[in-house]
């Protein structure tokens, strides 16, 4: 009977306990806290990302072993090893593909290096478009430059240190590159750069530690030397824009304005100053370094 008794007590202390209005409103502040803690940190968390879309991959044409790509309108140019190695000795041949319009991936449209030509580059066997032969057995050749229809790109000669190098370049319809100037550095990749009216490109100098930063105009001309730099770089490129021709040496980027410097002078004839300006290039101006 007592032992009954002792648990009635005790269950009345606890139910009146849990009515006291102070314990109610702890326990709901706590509640309360940890719902906003929560809420707080599901709005600080970003959103999950969307699911990733597939990519559509498209095999334009097959190639032995391309090494230079240059894209320019409806038309890229490839630039294809077919033998040899990686140095002097690589042998390789130059493509044009007609590319594909973006509302008909299998209709190739004519190359803007040829306006008049209305049928697209045949169909291989495996569906993709047959690569048209430009140039054959170009050595050491890299990416080429392509302006209104003309490919230009440096190939290597037979002598070392590249003095037997030369700029080329083939226009449309030409059965056979021409020359543009001579030591332009095949090993340059890309070789041949242009700012809309020049073409710069790396030439190899009479000193084997130096090398000549070359400019020669699109309309042809006599190539000039801007600067020269160290031969020093384990790649080399050539790059401009409508001020700067860039370069690489060993662990620094050096660059040249494309403008030459010129000097103006006036003629003497019989005592009396003719307006005659003769515009000649002055001392070489020094590289400076970038980065």
């Amino acid at each position: 009977m007592i032992a009954r008794l002792a648990a009635l007590l005790l269950a009345a202390l606890l139910a009146s306990g849990c009515d006291d209005p102070g314990r109610k409103r702890e326990s709901a502040a706590t509640t309360a806290s940890s719902v906003s803690a929560s809420a707080s940190t599901h709005a600080a968390s970003p959103p999950p990302p969307e699911p990733e879309k597939p990519h559509l991959r498209t095999v334009l044409a097959h190639f032995k072993k391309p090494k230079g790509l240059a894209v320019t309108g409806n038309a890229a140019y490839v630039m294809d090893a077919v033998s040899g190695d990686r140095e002097q000795n690589e042998i390789l041949d130059l493509f044009h593909l007609a590319l594909p319009s973006p509302a008909s991936p299998k209709a190739s449209l004519p190359s803007p290096a040829s306006p008049k030509a209305s049928l697209p580059s045949p169909a291989s066997p495996k569906g993709d478009v047959e690569p048209q032969r430009l140039a054959t057995k170009l050595r050491a050749a890299g990416s080429p430059l392509v302006l209104d229809g003309e490919s230009y790109f440096a190939v290597g000669g037979d002598k070392p240190n590249g003095a037997s190098d030369r700029l080329m370049k083939i226009g449309a319809g030409a059965a056979s590159p021409v020359q543009v100037a001579p030591k332009a550095l095949a090993l340059s990749d890309p070789a041949v750069a242009t700012d809309g009216t020049n073409l710069y490109f790396l030439a190899a100098a009479d000193d084997k530690s130096k090398l000549d930063v070359m400019r020669i105009p699109l309309a042809g001309g006599k190539a000039v030397k801007l600067a020269s730099g160290d031969r020093s770089a384990r790649v080399f490129f050539v790059v401009a824009d409508k001020k700067y021709v860039y370069w690489p040496e060993a662990g620094r980027v050096a660059k040249v304005p494309v403008a030459e410097q010129v000097v103006r002078t006036g003629r003497y004839v019989n005592g009396n100053v003719r307006r005659v300006e003769i515009w000649a290039l002055s001392t070489l101006p020094t590289p400076r370094w970038t980065g």
